[in-house]
């Protein structure tokens, strides 16, 4: 769950389901916070905590190779938004696009700062 800093509120809800060595990535953000940096900010530091578990982990199971993003054709806010941070069309299937991005890259796209 995503918390804003001042008030605690609610923004949404990031979470990773793994399956071996890739990290899928799940979001759900409120209507009210959309636009404005809380996903690419939330996104960018599950990332990076994951890249770190990868590189402090001694247990082969818990280092992440890659992340994945699947998304439906029409969400083109969040198509953007995971371009903006590296990652790559891999396939399209259906209503789905499914999208990846190389883990252990340092600079993940956009740099966070909103108060998330």
């Amino acid at each position: 769950m995503a918390l804003l800093k001042e008030s605690g509120e609610r923004v949404g809800v990031f979470g990773v389901v793994f399956d071996g060595e890739e990290a899928e990535l799940n979001y759900i953000l409120a209507p009210e916070y959309r636009g404005k940096g809380y996903a690419s900010e939330a996104l960018l530091c599950l990332m990076q905590a994951l890249d770190c578990m990868e590189e402090t982990s001694e247990d082969s199971h818990m280092r992440v190779q890659r992340f994945v993003a699947e998304i439906h054709k029409e969400n083109l806010s969040s198509i953007c938004l995971i371009e903006r941070l590296g990652f790559t069309l891999e396939r399209t299937e259906k209503k789905m696009c499914f999208y990846v991005k190389e883990a252990g890259v340092r600079n993940h796209g956009q740099e966070s700062g909103t108060g998330i």
